[in-house]
């Protein structure tokens, strides 16, 4: 008997979008698959105040507040269909979440891959325990420096210490119990205040048993972040210091993840609207992260050159899960509109003067 990983219904869903899918250029605006990965918001609280969350240009009503058991149930039944559930949100950490670990066992009783990620700050020996005996796949620690000083300015309200302690516990259980998984990852924001010891990351990373880094790049919501953002780095000295991340990754044996940064000279496509799914604690649904409500952004594509001036871009909400259901919104008006519109490179979405899709974040 096949596991719930390997469920007909999640089978059937990969085998229809390999062959269906955006990996094929086919670009169908109905698609007769559902997500293959979808990220939860469990919370939108956070003990932290970091100067670069987009929490700090957040409207007031979507802090404080935690997804509710209801929703989440509104939420499963696409949890029979996905490869790869995120537990994370741009606003909170899912610590803060009472009913965390029973969110993560709904997902993990549907057969889903399960990931999330976390400051740590709110971890604790039983969170480790925790972590292994729910069979989590995948835990991303947020660690900006591996210099004491300068990770608790970017990260206003850790403490370095404590997250390694809690990181160090975490890889020494995994060890004791001898397991593969929980991969232990740590999610490193790239910025011009950091650029120098990228290479000393990778050194770190290798040296505590930490697997996989996920590098990004810093996104900039206020004029405070511009001249730290990754586009204020020397290029050249970008390009020497990711040429030697990815050379000692392959040396150390430590997983790398970094920005393509192509130059935006030829329109290329957003594979999220195909892929993926954002659903939030109040049942909003989104086909990207960064278009939840409506916000500036200090970098946008134009005329194939990254421009550096405000823009403010609209929300990009396919609906609500408390008014349509969620394997019907896959699908909707609205989603099938935004496909196309991408598909046709039609200016009026924001996706079409996005940064991302070129590999910068």
């Amino acid at each position: 008997m096949l596991s719930k990983e390997f469920s007909f219904k999640r089978i059937n869903n990969y085998l229809k979008y390999f062959l269906n899918g955006d990996r094929l250029k086919r670009y169908a605006t109905h698609l007769n698959y559902y997500p293959l990965f979808i990220e939860v918001e469990v919370t939108t609280n956070c003990i932290l105040s970091c100067p670069g969350c987009a929490r700090t240009i957040a409207p007031k009503e979507f802090l404080g507040h935690n997804t509710s058991l209801e929703t989440m149930q509104k939420i499963e039944p696409i949890f029979h269909y996905t490869r790869l559930v995120t537990f994370v949100g741009p606003f909170g950490d899912p610590f803060m979440s009472p009913n965390f670990w029973e969110f993560h066992h709904m997902a993990k009783a549907a057969g889903s891959q399960t990931m999330f990620f976390t400051n740590a700050m709110l971890m604790n020996s039983g969170h480790i325990d925790k972590l292994f005996s729910a069979k989590t796949d995948c835990i991303g620690f947020s660690l900006d420096s591996i210099e004491p000083k300068l990770y608790e300015s970017i990260k206003k309200g850790t403490d370095f210490n404590k997250v390694m302690n809690i990181i160090r516990g975490v890889i020494a259980a995994k060890r004791r119990f001898k397991l593969k998984k929980p991969v232990i990852a740590i999610n490193y924001v790239i910025q011009k205040k950091n650029i120098h010891e990228l290479s000393e990351v990778v050194k770190f990373a290798a040296k505590e048993g930490i697997e996989k880094i996920w590098f990004t790049g810093l996104i900039c919501h206020n004029q405070e972040s511009v001249d730290n953002s990754i586009f204020s780095i020397d290029r050249t000295r970008l390009d020497e210091s990711v040429r030697l991340v990815k050379k000692l990754g392959k040396r150390y044996g430590v997983g790398i993840r970094l920005p393509q940064f192509n130059y935006p000279d030829v329109y290329r496509m957003c594979c999220a609207p195909w892929q993926t799914m954002s659903i939030y604690y109040n049942g909003d649904v989104c086909a990207c992260t960064h278009f939840r409500f409506p916000k500036p952004y200090y970098f946008y594509v134009k005329g194939g050159k990254i421009i550096q001036g405000k823009i403010d871009y609209p929300a990009l909400l396919m609906g609500n899960i408390n008014e349509e259901g969620i394997l019907k919104i896959w699908n909707n008006e609205k989603y099938q509109n935004l496909r196309s519109g991408i598909k046709d490179a039609r200016a009026n979405y924001p996706c079409r003067s996005c940064y991302y899709p070129y590999g910068w974040h």
